[in-house]
Formats: C-alpha cells, sequence, structure tokens
C-alpha cells in the first residue's frame, strides 16, 4: 500500500490478495481488454506506473472496477488469453 496523491493506492499483488486473484490473472484480464475491438467497453481501471521498478499500482476506488469486470465476464470469453498461456493452440486460431 502507498499514498499517492493523498489516495491509498494497491500493488497489483495487494489488489490481487484484496479481490481473491492471482497477479497472473489480473494482467490476463488487462490482456484480454487489451485484444477487443474499438467498441468494447473498457471495465478494468487505468493504473499508475511508480518506482524504478515501474510497479503498477490501483486506487482503492478502483477495487469495484474488477469485480464488476470478473461478474460480467462469461466463461469461455478470455480462451484466447489462457490458451496462450496454457499451451492450447486452438484449432480455429488461423482461420
Amino acid at each position: 500500500m502507498k499514498i499517492i496523491d493523498n489516495e491509498i493506492h494497491y500493488t497489483i499483488t495487494e489488489v490481487g490478495q484484496l479481490i481473491g486473484a492471482t497477479r497472473a490473472t489480473i494482467l490476463r484480464w488487462y490482456e484480454y481488454e487489451e485484444m477487443q475491438n474499438d467498441s468494447y467497453q473498457h471495465i478494468l481501471p487505468k493504473y499508475k506506473r511508480i518506482g524504478g521498478n515501474n510497479a503498477m499500482y490501483f486506487s482503492i476506488n478502483d477495487l469495484p472496477k474488477f469485480d464488476i469486470f470478473r461478474n460480467n465476464t462469461k466463461k469461455g470469453d478470455m480462451a484466447k488469453v489462457s490458451n496462450k498461456y496454457n499451451g492450447t493452440i486452438s484449432n480455429n486460431a488461423s482461420k
């Protein structure tokens, strides 16, 4: 936890602990959103990069957005991202 501009901010790992998700899962959520077309309504909050290690920090006020994303993402939506990391390649990938 860090105070930035008089507001509490958490690292991605701390956010994961607070919402019950791993750091890797949250990073995959962001990767999923980046893969969407221009008409997609982005839900996940913007973050600040701070420090020499360029750590990702999220405002305490942003935490509900993670739950909104999780609750609005249907089973199978993240398959393309998950398959990339699980070593599974879709038969439709080249189509």
